[in-house]
């Protein structure tokens, strides 16, 4: 029983990660849509794909442990996006786009290194830690490669 209970544990951990990874393809499609600059409009295309290879990293993991992926957002995630969009409307410029990328990565940075830290209190199979573990350090990349962006 106990066991049963860890996996469902490790699903609701998975997907609640999943949401903020559609949460953050919407958002970045924006910032994408809206960038000026030919290498800025690069760095956020190579960044969707991240995101879809992370997305499909635990998509996979939820199947594979017998669980259902989730592709709605939920209502506190469709709130959490239209706040998002909301702040979108003001941000024009290649520079606001590239600071608010940087905040965006840096907070998803953060919430991937919780739910690896979370997941590993669950004692996932390894192929998930290892999976989340690639994700923490490719967010890390990514905020390192944003904030040394240069126009």
């Amino acid at each position: 029983m106990i066991k049963m209970e860890n996996n469902k544990a490790i699903l609701k951990e998975l997907n609640k990660f999943l949401k903020g990874i559609k949460m953050g393809t919407e958002t970045f499609k924006k910032y994408e849509e809206k960038a000026q600059d030919g290498k800025l409009k690069h760095q956020l295309s190579h960044i969707l794909s991240i995101f879809h290879s992370h997305d499909q990293k635990i998509s996979t993991a939820v199947l594979e442990l017998g669980g259902k992926v989730h592709d709605s957002l939920g209502i506190e995630g469709e709130m959490a996006l239209m706040f998002e969009k909301l702040k979108e409307v003001f941000v024009d410029t290649d520079k606001e786009i590239l600071e608010h990328a940087v905040k965006a990565i840096d907070m998803g940075s953060k919430n991937s290194e919780k739910s690896l830290k979370a997941l590993k209190e669950l004692t996932p199979p390894t192929q998930v830690t290892e999976g989340m573990t690639e994700i923490v350090n490719d967010y890390k990349t990514t905020l390192k490669t944003l904030e040394h962006f240069k126009f």
